[in-house]
C-alpha cells in the first residue's frame, strides 16, 4: 500500500545562549543548533493510515551536561 517515508533535519544557524544546568546563560558561551528526524505514514487499510514521528535531541535546554533524549508520536487517519 501506499506510504512516504521522510528524513529531514534542521540548521539555526545563528548563535544562541548556551546554558548550565540551572537553565542561566554561559557567559561567553554560544552555539548555533540542528536536529534530525524520521517522519512515516504508511496506509494500512483503504480508509486507514499510521504517521509515527521518532526525533533524538542533543543538548536537550541548550545544556551540552544534559543527556540526549528521543520524542516520538504516533498519528492514526481514518477516512470515510
Amino acid at each position: 500500500m501506499e506510504g512516504n517515508y521522510r528524513f529531514y533535519g534542521w540548521y539555526a544557524g545563528y548563535n544562541h545562549s548556551n546554558l548550565d544546568s540551572d537553565r542561566n546563560p554561559i557567559d561567553g558561551k554560544r552555539d548555533k543548533g540542528w536536529g534530525l528526524g524520521i517522519s512515516v505514514d504508511q496506509q494500512v487499510t483503504d480508509n486507514l493510515a499510521f504517521t509515527p514521528d521518532l526525533q533524538y535531541v542533543w543538548n536537550p535546554g541548550g545544556d551540552s551536561s544534559n543527556d540526549g533524549i528521543f520524542a516520538g508520536m504516533v498519528r492514526g487517519e481514518f477516512n470515510f
